[in-house]
């Protein structure tokens, strides 16, 4: 197939309201973004997923996304406008979050400003400047976040499905912060005592959490980041045990919410079984060396 997308603007598909199944979605997605006409009229998304490669799904989901936000009822279909308000773009986002993690949960008035400052790359952005400012079609999709290999929605598009697939418990119970810069992280930790920590989504690993704790001895203080875990690393060993395992360093959850809650989201523990004459192992996560040797 030839990948050729598109964008807002150009139709070629049939019309689709929000409610029909998930897989006219892909159909019409993938014709209009990629130019696939021969793809047939009862493509499942299993099928879809196979031929489409992570990038092509992500760009399929960011047209679904766009065109079910912001397109006028009645319109031909994917003709909608190339940049919409911050205001729409957040409540869009802030839907498709709920949705996706299947959370009552909204995403606070400061995690929407994180992603203003991210989508418009400007983290000198304030919160007046907001009203007036619009979201494009290449600030969405299209255009690289500075620095980085991806665009906004791959970015958040993989920390929603890392929340939905293995964090959706924590999240819901407001456990983890997610959408907070490193720099504003360090301000909040460093004005709490040591062992306070958060969770926050990484910038540079997609699809991405870290950890991020504050340390105390004798002479210093300072904040401390643990590599960030991924799907594959939270699906081998839970955020709930991840975080036990390096209970020597972390205390209490950002701002005075007990270790211990995590612990319903900790794995059942199972006695490990020998097989096949191999000496069974268990996976443990572990930050190594002192205070003042990190430094």
């Amino acid at each position: 197939h030839q990948l050729s997308h598109g964008g807002p603007g150009a139709s070629q598909a049939a019309d689709k309201p929000e409610d029909l199944p998930k897989i006219y979605d892909y159909k019409d997605a993938a014709t209009h973004a990629f130019g696939w006409a021969n793809l047939p009229a009862d493509v499942t998304v299993a099928e879809f997923e196979k031929v489409a490669t992570g990038e092509e799904a992500t760009v399929a989901l960011a047209t679904i996304t766009w065109d079910n936000a912001f397109a006028e009822w009645g319109r031909p279909p994917f003709r909608v406008p190339d940049k919409v308000p911050w205001a729409k773009m957040a409540e869009a986002l802030n839907m498709k979050w709920q949705s996706q993690c299947s959370t009552a949960r909204s995403l606070t008035q400061e995690n929407l400003f994180y992603l203003a400052t991210k989508i418009f790359r400007n983290s000198g952005l304030s919160v007046e400047d907001l009203p007036g400012l619009y979201v494009s079609w290449s600030q969405f999709c299209r255009e690289p976040l500075p620095d980085r290999n991806f665009t906004f929605w791959e970015w958040f598009y993989r920390v929603m499905n890392l929340t939905s697939n293995q964090m959706r418990g924590p999240w819901g119970e407001g456990y983890i912060m997610g959408f907070v810069s490193k720099q504003r992280g360090d301000e909040l930790l460093m004005s709490k005592e040591h062992g306070c920590f958060l969770l926050r989504f990484s910038d540079s690993e997609l699809g991405g959490v870290s950890i991020s704790y504050v340390r105390q001895d004798q002479q210093q203080k300072a904040v401390f980041h643990v590599a960030p875990f991924t799907t594959k690393d939270l699906s081998q060993r839970s955020i709930g045990d991840t975080i036990f395992d390096l209970k020597e360093h972390l205390t209490i959850v950002y701002p005075n919410i007990p270790k211990d809650a995590f612990k319903k989201f900790s794995a059942q523990p199972t006695p490990p079984q020998q097989k096949d004459g191999y000496v069974p192992h268990t996976l443990r996560t572990h930050v190594p060396g002192d205070l003042s040797s990190q430094l």
